[in-house]
């Protein structure tokens, strides 16, 4: 698209094309921050649930798979990795793309 003016005495001039404005992918970066919301979630309700057994042993509920040991790694994981890497990720895509 070309830009014209035109003066007082009449005349009138094409400036410089001009760009029309730059369209940026928001939906990526939209499901990146849906997905660390979700990670960061899931990785806060793990540590909460491991902190209360340290304080509270019966919560343990007698299972294996459920002991702090176990859980433990679970929650930074989740922390570090998914919700770490989603905000990350996101991050790079709004930033990189303007």
């Amino acid at each position: 698209m070309t830009m014209t003016a035109t003066y007082g005495d009449g005349t009138t001039r094409a400036s410089a094309p001009v760009r029309s404005a730059a369209r940026y992918d928001e939906e990526t970066v939209r499901l990146f921050v849906i997905a660390a919301m979700f990670w960061g979630v899931a990785a806060f309700l793990a540590g909460t649930y491991i902190a209360f057994q340290l304080a509270f042993p019966s919560l343990n509920l007698g299972l294996e798979y459920t002991s702090f040991g176990r859980l433990r790694p679970l929650h930074t994981s989740a922390a570090i990795f998914a919700f770490g890497g989603n905000v990350l990720i996101g991050t790079s895509f709004h930033v990189v793309q303007r």
